[in-house]
């Protein structure tokens, strides 16, 4: 039986071998702090971020070379520098150092050398004031970004007075919002609730402010959350974003759809007859305007303009908040993230062409992008799990044995065991099908 496989698995510090007998993982999960309002039962947490890797690791030294072993082993942990931790379970962690401990040598064991010792990782920045950048800060830069949009599109957005401006913004309005619904594939009843109540406040930009970036209630705010990733919590009207440590590729996608609103924006053809005029917004996205003849022309240029660039900014900043809370599992994801958001910005904000809106919110939208970028740049700089490790095996280990170590996640009964045991072997033909002789290097990607 599996459970039978009990005993030693290999792993190493600085790249001296050691068996382990036991690991395990001290800090799952984020670090929170609890806050209670006062003379309420409401409470929110506060996320600290994560705890650093921590674990404490049962060795044994064992065979004729167990106290040569030790004293290389010995030897590492005293070295001050940090090393490489191979683990067979919990995998590869970078710049870890091990924490002071006890050997114990049972004379009823003459050659049996146990201790356990606690691994914790490291950061090599002498204080906390130069600690790396953190998704915390992401988050503070995206508070105040959606906190001035909404402003600046309250104040920026112009009054229609007319009726002719009046219907125009209606309708670009329902545009948008159609736009958005199918973007992100539902929001039908609400879409229509939201276009109701928008025609009945188009005069009023503070309330078309409120309807589409309220807090909770506003409709992107809707969209915000039917993507599930992040949580708005609005306690005596302070903004508290609650978090998860992994989202879905979909909401990235959603978002970076929604940076494009305004593609191929349909106009009253009769209005505009062959003077249609165009700006870029950005070089592939055309916003098709009205021929600023008249002060109401120049009016719906202004408010088409606002409208579609606050929602694009709005995604914008959605897109960075789900770029640093992804999980990657490979150094390519890192890197094409980086340069997709370091070219969206480019595209929205540098090459703005409309004057409007994007101008007066570029700072934060940088502060933001800047934050965004120097997380993924950390963790791709920081990062050593994608890489390949040789395990040098140093006695003999039957291959049943070693198939459960280097492939244990997917061996779920007898059958699975057998068949890694023969790929095992088949990837080593030169070796015999019954053991893997001391020294003989196995080289597995982690």
């Amino acid at each position: 039986m599996i459970s039978g496989l009990a005993g030693q698995l290999s792993a190493s510090y600085k790249g001296v071998s050691i068996f382990v007998t036991k690991e395990s993982i001290e800090n799952c999960g984020r670090e929170r702090i609890l806050h209670r309002y006062p003379k309420s039962n409401v409470q929110y947490a506060e996320d600290m971020g994560l705890p650093p890797d921590d674990f404490t690791v049962d060795i044994v030294f064992f065979g004729p070379t167990f106290k040569d072993d030790f004293d290389s082993f010995w030897v590492a942990i005293e070295d001050s520098d940090p090393g490489v931790l191979i683990l067979p379970t919990f995998g590869v962690f970078p710049s870890m150092v091990a924490m002071p401990t006890t050997g114990n040598h049972d004379y009823s064991l003459l050659t049996n050398i146990v201790m356990t010792v606690r691994f914790t990782s490291t950061t090599p920045q002498p204080s906390p004031t130069n600690a790396p950048p953190s998704i915390e800060n992401v988050f503070s830069s995206a508070i105040t970004g959606f906190a001035n949009i909404s402003k600046t599109f309250s104040t920026t957005l112009k009054a229609p007075k007319t009726l002719n401006n009046l219907l125009v913004a209606q309708s670009d309005m329902k545009q948008v919002i159609n736009q958005i619904i199918q973007t992100t594939g539902g929001f039908l009843s609400l879409g229509k609730l939201t276009i109701d109540r928008l025609s009945s406040a188009v005069s009023d930009p503070v309330s078309i402010a409120d309807i589409l970036f309220g807090v909770p209630s506003g409709f992107l705010n809707q969209v915000y959350s039917q993507f599930g990733a992040i949580t708005s919590l609005v306690p005596n009207n302070t903004v508290t974003k609650l978090y998860t440590p992994s989202v879905t590729q979909p909401a990235f996608n959603g978002y970076q759809s929604l940076t494009f609103t305004g593609f191929n924006f349909a106009v009253n053809i009769y209005e505009i007859t062959n003077n249609i005029q165009t700006l870029n917004a950005t070089p592939s996205v055309n916003i098709p305007l009205w021929p600023e003849i008249t002060s109401e022309q120049i009016d719906r240029n202004n408010n088409r303009l606002v409208l579609i660039n606050a929602i694009r900014l709005w995604a914008l900043i959605n897109m960075m908040l789900q770029a640093v809370l992804n999980n990657y599992l490979t150094v390519n994801q890192l890197t094409n993230m980086i340069n997709l958001i370091d070219d969206r910005y480019t595209l929205l904000i540098d090459n703005d062409t409309t004057g409007v809106l994007i101008n007066i919110v570029k700072s934060d939208l940088e502060a933001m992008k800047n934050a965004t970028l120097a997380v993924l740049n950390s963790e791709l700089q920081s990062n050593t799990t994608y890489q390949t490790t040789t395990i040098q095996i140093e006695k003999i280990l039957p291959a049943t044995l070693l198939a459960y170590q280097l492939y244990g996640e997917f061996i779920k009964n007898e059958d699975d065991l057998d068949t890694y045991k023969n790929i095992l072997i088949s990837l080593n033909k030169s070796h015999p099908a019954h053991a893997f002789q001391p020294g003989y290097p196995i080289t597995v990607v982690v």
